[in-house]
């Protein structure tokens, strides 16, 4: 059958054409394009090709400039094309020739060609003679003896003294008619200028005859630098040119005092230290600044003339510190600054300007802290330090440890603590723990000396009934091993964290307070490490991206439909089947802004004019190894191990299995779809058990799809032509949306239709190769009995424009 031609473009390098079934075409550079373009700045995709109601347009990629119909930009739009106009993209242009129903575009270069002077390969023929003219013959050439003579000296030197001053005339006559007058100016005026290979025109001043070329201007002036300037003399000028003499830096002799070796810096940047001499400043304004160790640093602002002058500079520096005096009652403390040891009191010491933490510390006292503020070049006394006489230290411990300790009536903290008393007073020390009887002593300590005090305190009990299950469960209190007796435990009064555990089971911890005369019970019941997993996973979790999964809980079901089922195919045989492990599945499909994440180049197109592209829209025009490659990248931003490794050209699920986000398989989508959330009862179409589909019930081939499909479903209309936004619809019972309707989806499993074994399968998952694989679902395109199924089994190897997925990913 011959394909209708939609679109023919005519190039130098031959005519190419394209049937309607590719369009839009792609236009752009490499090898991505359907339709390259010589333009090596273009992007893959520039621009799109299409037809829409029997017209053709073109459409700017998103975010391309540069792209224009008879000189109008559509950048970020699109435009309807007619005979006639041309199309700008990029450096690339092409001329509408024919729009009707095939589209006929000239491709033409958009750079003019340039003329290139004429090569003579030969002398050109010398014309025939006209009739009636006298031809000219040749004269054949006969070399004489005369001819081979020597010359003449004395005529040979008379005509070189006539030739020589007739040739040098007319070169300079040559040179002053061929040269042009150019002004080369210098400022200041110099007291000498010349140009390289120039020739100064008699009475012109600065001006200098110059034919085209390259020239040196030279000009020197006391006090500045010499001007040696390149410049360049062409047909075209110029008429003059311009040059400024750089003065002579002045040099400098900077000194400093009282120290010598200080850094000198010119505009923030190190020139040297002192004595520094020679120091070149060119013309200006420049901040001088010296440093040195320990003392303030010196600033001035130095304005230069230039010139070559010799200056002196002599920087004052001030000291940037104090002398700071500290005396002591008693004497020969110690004295810290900063924690930095200084010396014992009474002590006098320079200490660079700033603020301290001054410190006083002797044996027997209390130690002494100030803060102190030393200015630069000032004498600093400290008012004389009176040091009290250090306290007793009494060490309180209990047992049980935690205890609040009171002395005299203050809360002081808890034990074990180093409580620090007033010397020789007796002091009431109280403590006090929940669950336990108060205690009171009294202490005293004398100054400087150090006593313990060391309690085990009485508890306060309360009787806990403890009922485990598994019965040899172990518990802990305080990770101490207790056993009860009896069934009874005796605690402290006060809350009490109890740890049973036992091995292969998921340890539990609860909390009781008991309570004296009172018999509290506590029942235990430890999960095993399965069950507690289990019971630990969140019934919805998010990708990276946002996209939502639900949690699928196992179960048993039929995959498959009896042979008396309207509408049934040879693939459908009846499976019982037996989901033994948790999974996640996605409740959307995945769209063209979540796959274009991970494909900034991908394009769903349209269909039958009618976009498909829209971010909400499920992706489409994806294979089965993009989508397993999309799971793949999902992984690894979320932190996952991939489920997929490569083989060859292909994927394949990881042995062992990882937690990585996957597709489906067929068993999985089908318990997802039908049976999960219903009790296991399942309907035969999504919506129910009859034809038509209830009013909502889906996105598939009806009455608004009709321009595009042809056939369709009678009596029914969901208001989309093509794909419709995710979550347009309501979702089953699991929470799934469009698993009937809207794309189809790419599932695990290779295709295969071999009798099931016998008895129930667990956890298939289908033929171990293939060519093909299960698609499942209906699609905007399916209007019939077999296709809106649920139990319909499709298969394929290539993309379509109903065609998407959505993700999975195990639980455990």
């Amino acid at each position: 059958m011959t394909v209708a031609v939609a679109v023919r473009v005519r190039a130098p390098s031959g005519t190419r054409e394209f049937p309607e079934s590719e369009l839009p075409l792609v236009l752009g550079s490499g090898a991505a394009a359907q339709l390259p373009l010589a333009d090596p700045s273009l992007p893959a995709r520039a621009a799109f090709l299409g037809r829409r109601a029997g017209r053709y347009y073109l459409q700017a990629a998103p975010g391309v400039t540069g792209v224009s119909v008879e000189g109008e930009p559509i950048d970020g739009g699109a435009r309807w094309l007619a005979a006639g106009d041309r199309i700008r993209i990029g450096s690339d242009r092409l001329a509408v020739e024919r729009a009707g129903d095939e589209l006929v575009l000239v491709a033409e270069g958009l750079e003019e060609a340039v003329t290139e002077p004429p090569v003579l390969l030969e002398a050109e023929p010398v014309p025939a003679a006209a009739e009636g003219d006298e031809a000219i013959q040749p004269v054949a050439f006969r070399r004489t003896l005369q001819s081979l003579r020597e010359p003449d000296s004395r005529r040979s030197a008379w005509r070189h003294a006539v030739w020589l001053p007739a040739a040098v005339l007319a070169a300079i006559a040559w040179f002053i008619f061929t040269a042009q007058p150019v002004r080369v100016v210098v400022e200041p005026t110099p007291q000498s200028l010349d140009v390289d290979g120039g020739l100064l025109s008699p009475g012109a001043g600065e001006r200098f005859l110059l034919r085209p070329g390259r020239y040196t201007a030279r000009a020197e002036l006391a006090g500045y630098e010499p001007l040696a300037e390149a410049f360049e003399v062409t047909d075209e000028g110029p008429d003059a040119v311009t040059f400024r003499l750089v003065r002579l830096p002045d040099r400098y002799t900077v000194t400093s005092r009282p120290v010598e070796g200080a850094t000198v810096y010119v505009d923030d940047k190190a020139r040297g230290t002192t004595p520094l001499e020679d120091l070149e400043l060119r013309r200006g304004t420049h901040t001088l600044r010296v440093d040195a160790d320990r003392y303030l640093p010196w600033e001035t602002e130095v304005r230069v003339e230039g010139g070559g002058n010799e200056r002196a500079l002599a920087a004052e520096l001030v000291p940037n510190w104090g002398d700071v005096t500290v005396v002591s009652t008693p004497p020969r403390a110690q004295v810290s600054a900063d924690g930095r040891e200084l010396g014992y009191t009474p002590l006098t010491v320079p200490l660079e300007a700033g603020s301290y933490e001054l410190e006083l510390t002797k044996s027997g006292h209390k130690p002494w802290r100030g803060r102190i503020s030393v200015e630069a070049n000032q004498a600093l006394e400290v008012p004389e330090v009176t040091l009290e006489q250090a306290d007793g230290r009494l060490r309180v411990s209990t047992e049980p440890a935690g205890a609040s300790v009171l002395v005299d009536g203050r809360y002081r903290g808890q034990t074990p603590l180093d409580v620090y008393l007033a010397p020789d007073d007796a002091h009431r020390v109280e403590l006090r723990r929940a669950g336990y009887e108060t205690v009171q002593r009294s202490a005293s300590v004398p100054s400087g000396a150090s006593r313990t005090l060391d309690l085990t305190l009485t508890p306060v009990l309360g009787d806990v009934q403890v009922v485990l299950s598994p019965a040899d469960s172990v518990i802990r209190v305080d990770g101490r091993v207790v056993t009860p007796q009896d069934g009874r435990l005796r605690l402290p009064a006060i809350e009490q964290r109890l740890e049973v555990t036992k091995p292969g089971y998921a340890g539990q911890t609860v909390s009781v307070t008991p309570k004296p005369g009172v018999t509290q019970r506590v029942e235990v019941t430890l999960q095993t490490e399965a069950e507690a997993r289990t019971a630990a996973l969140e019934p919805r979790i998010r990708t990276p991206q946002g996209a939502e999964l639900v949690l699928v809980q196992p179960g048993r079901f039929s995959m498959g439909s009896s042979r008396r089922e309207p509408g049934r195919r040879a693939n459908e045989t009846v499976r019982e089947i037996e989901i033994t492990k948790h999974y996640y599945i996605a409740v959307h499909e995945v769209t063209n802004a979540q796959f274009r994440e991970f494909d900034a180049e991908h394009y769903s197109g349209d269909a039958g004019g009618y976009e498909l592209n829209g971010d909400r829209h499920p992706v489409v025009r994806v294979s089965w190894e993009q989508a397993a490659a999309y799971c793949n990248w999902l992984s690894e931003r979320a932190g996952l191990q991939p489920a997929y490794r490569k083989e060859g050209d292909g994927y394949v699920l990881a042995d062992p299995p990882t937690g990585g986000y996957r597709l489906p398989t067929e068993a999985e989508w089908v318990w997802a779809a039908r049976y999960a959330g219903t009790a296991g009862t399942a309907k035969r179409y999504a919506w129910g058990d009859s034809l038509p589909p209830a009013e909502g019930a889906g996105n598939y081939a009806d009455k608004a799809a009709e321009p595009v499909l042809g056939a369709v479903i009678n009596n029914y209309e969901d208001g989309f032509p093509v794909s419709a936004p995710i979550a347009s619809f309501t979702p089953n019972a699991l929470g799934l949306y469009d698993a009937g309707g809207n794309v189809s989806e790419w599932v695990q499993d290779y295709y295969g239709v071999a009798a099931p074994p016998g008895g129930r399968e667990t956890d298939p998952r289908g033929a171990t190769s293939g060519q093909f694989r299960v698609i499942r679902g209906a699609s905007w395109m399916h209007y019939g009995i077999t296709e809106l199924r649920m139990t319909y089994r499709d298969y394929g190897d290539k993309p379509r424009a109903d065609l998407g997925f959505r993700i999975a990913r195990s639980a455990l």
